[in-house]
């Protein structure tokens, strides 16, 4: 059987209606993250731990990463609000 002939049934429910998108809850996560990798690298560095402070800049750097995408997302995604409600 292939992908073409199957038939799924439609949406059910009113999830198109009310969903809410997670980037909220990224942005705030990568927030943390930014905090605790920051620390994280300078305890590191100055309690001489060189591979430790190496792994904790990298995450620093993907969470940094992390948190211009969201921004990036969520001023794309932003829209100025209805009058109507």
């Amino acid at each position: 059987m292939t992908r073409a002939n199957t038939d799924r049934p439609g949406r059910s429910g009113t999830e198109p209606l009310t969903a809410r998108s997670p980037l909220g809850l990224r942005l705030a996560l990568s927030v943390c993250g930014e905090v605790v990798t920051i620390a994280a690298t300078v305890v590191f560095v100055l309690t001489d731990h060189p591979g430790w402070a190496a792994v904790s800049a990298a995450l620093w750097l993907l969470v940094t990463v992390d948190l211009v995408v969201v921004s990036v997302r969520l001023r794309k995604n932003r829209q100025p609000p209805s009058p109507w409600r």
